[in-house]
């Protein structure tokens, strides 16, 4: 990932997504936060590599999110 970003931060966080079971599904995961510009080319980018993850570690979903653009100051 600092290949492809300028910057990022790592956390180790509990997360819950809703599925077939009644409460849930909950796990230890690690979320990424990264600063970039993100244009077409990013997000295309990005989709790819959600595939590859899902793929990787058998996941249903792999969450992203793209924020607000960033204001470089």
């Amino acid at each position: 990932m600092k290949e492809l970003f300028s910057g990022l931060t790592a956390y180790q966080v509990r997360g819950w997504c809703h599925s077939e079971r009644p409460d849930g599904d909950s796990d230890q995961h690690v979320r990424f936060e990264i600063d970039a510009p993100i244009g077409k080319g990013q997000k295309r980018l990005l989709r790819k590599w959600k595939q590859m993850l899902s793929a990787r570690f058998r996941q249903e979903e792999i969450y992203m999110r793209v924020s607000a653009p960033i204001e470089w100051i």
